[in-house]
């Protein structure tokens, strides 16, 4: 008798936990791809509307990191042909190398590309295309001074490159090619001022010439962010620390002709950083690293047209798809799961999708390209204060039903307490064609286009002169 009842109680107790069981996978069922987003992807989506509406977010379509047992850093990238350009550095125990990754849309590796020299660093700074080729803006450091390096590179072989450079330092050069062929180049100089990084600016033609070269005297640590070209205009876009305080103004130079057209800062007393630029048909806009704002929008004589702050984070890169704006950053809190989000707004900046993402760990997202199907993110993750690797990610447009309100995370500035002021500047012209007297060289490593290797064969050589004196003055002391 005792035993049946056991077995009663048993059978009774098995069908409790099985409709037990039955219930909590039924519940989850229903909120499992949520929760997977939410807890797994540590992914989110907002839509502007607080009732349900259909809104095309983003699937993870592929996600690959680059990696060794060295340090790899992406600063710029560049797509072409369904092509994916990476810029970088490689570092090691005793120097950096240039890196240069092309990836195809499946994000495999196509080619390796990797430049350096003993007792040398290289980085790559920035990427453009120039005669149907990559050219690459970057720094090379020999004991401690710093120069400009430009390279040629066609199917991972070199076809020239140059360094221009000073006695001083020379650094974070950008370059970009403009509608008529020539590439505009600004970078920071300590040439005329050994306390002081100053903004330069020159321009490499068509055939391959250095033309002229300017120096815009006046800052404490004046450093180009981003070139964009205008209708009749060129905007060099940087930022500036004119006080020496720490704060930071975001710089905006004019040019017109290839000359100085004005100057203005941006900035309130708190600091103030651009991280990238877009042009539209009305004004720039132009992303900002700073506590009080994200994204500003001016009009082409540089007059702020809007102010708007995001509040979850820093916007580090902005870019331009059919239907609006993709911007990326990394989350305010460092110690979230989430550590990056991406926006998808209307060309006015108001926030119509919004999503979260954390691939690894401690993302610090650098890029951000899209075609209206398909967004393309590139940044690195830092696992500890020694280790970086590369990473890409593919992301693919889904439908989805969400609820929720994101336009609240976006405050639009219309009384700005930003100051908008001119700037006086002295404007000093160099022409880069007699080395011993100014204070820039112009040298080659793998060898010059004929046109500019015929102009300073003759200059490299009283370099090198010039240079052996040098050395042995400092013997001497």
């Amino acid at each position: 008798m005792k035993l049946k009842i056991v077995i009663i109680l048993s059978i009774l107790l098995v069908i409790q936990s099985l409709l037990f069981v039955s219930f909590i996978l039924y519940y989850n069922d229903k909120n499992f791809k949520g929760f997977v987003d939410e807890n797994v992807f540590s992914k989110k989506s907002k839509s502007v509307n607080n009732e349900k509406e259909t809104a095309e977010v983003n699937d993870i379509y592929f996600y690959k990191t680059f990696g060794s047992k060295d340090n790899e850093n992406v600063y710029n990238f560049k797509v072409i042909d369904d092509k994916i350009f990476i810029v970088g550095s490689k570092e090691s125990q005793s120097r950096s190398k240039l890196l240069l990754l092309n990836f195809d849309v499946l994000g495999n590796i196509a080619n390796e590309f990797y430049l350096g020299y003993k007792s040398t660093n290289f980085e790559g700074i920035s990427i453009t295309t120039f005669q149907s080729n990559l050219l690459v803006g970057g720094d090379v450091t020999v004991d401690q001074n710093s120069d400009i390096y430009l390279s040629l590179i066609s199917n991972d072989s070199i076809l020239w490159d140059i360094v221009l450079g000073s006695d001083k330092s020379e650094i974070s050069p950008v370059v970009s090619t403009l509608k008529d062929g020539n590439v505009f180049i600004a970078f920071g100089t300590k040439c005329l001022n050994n306390d002081a990084y100053e903004l330069a600016f020159t321009t490499l033609d068509k055939s391959g010439d250095i033309k002229n070269l300017h120096v815009m005297r006046g800052g404490v640590k004046d450093l180009p962010i981003a070139i964009v070209e205008l209708s009749n205009r060129i905007w060099v876009i940087g930022e500036t620390k004119t006080f020496g305080n720490g704060a930071s103004d975001i710089l905006i130079i004019s040019f017109s002709n290839y000359f100085v057209e004005w100057v203005k800062t941006i900035g309130t007393k708190d600091f103030e950083s651009p991280t990238s630029a877009l042009v539209q048909n009305d004004g720039v806009l132009i992303s900002v690293n700073s506590p009080r704002f994200s994204v500003l929008k001016l009009d082409f004589d540089g007059n702020i047209k809007w102010v708007k702050r995001y509040k979850k984070g820093s916007v580090v890169a902005i870019t331009s798809v059919s239907n609006g704006i993709l911007a990326i950053g990394p989350i305010a809190d460092p110690y979230s799961i989430n550590n990056l989000f991406l926006l998808e707004t209307d060309s006015e900046f108001n926030v119509t999708t919004e999503e979260f993402f954390s691939f690894n760990y401690n993302e610090l997202p650098v890029g951000v390209w899209g075609d209206g199907i398909y967004t393309y993110i590139i940044g690195t993750s830092y696992f500890d204060a020694t280790k970086n690797d590369i990473w890409i990610v593919k992301l693919k447009k889904i439908t989805n039903i969400y609820m929720s309100n994101a336009q609240e995370n976006i405050e639009t500035f219309t009384n700005t307490v930003l100051s908008v002021s001119n700037i006086n500047v002295e404007i000093t012209n160099f022409t880069i064609s007699s080395t011993n007297r100014s204070p820039f060289y112009l040298y080659s490593i793998h060898g010059l286009p004929t046109s500019l290797d015929k102009r300073f064969k003759e200059e490299e050589e009283e370099f090198k002169k010039l240079n052996k004196k040098t050395k042995r003055k400092k013997k001497s002391k």
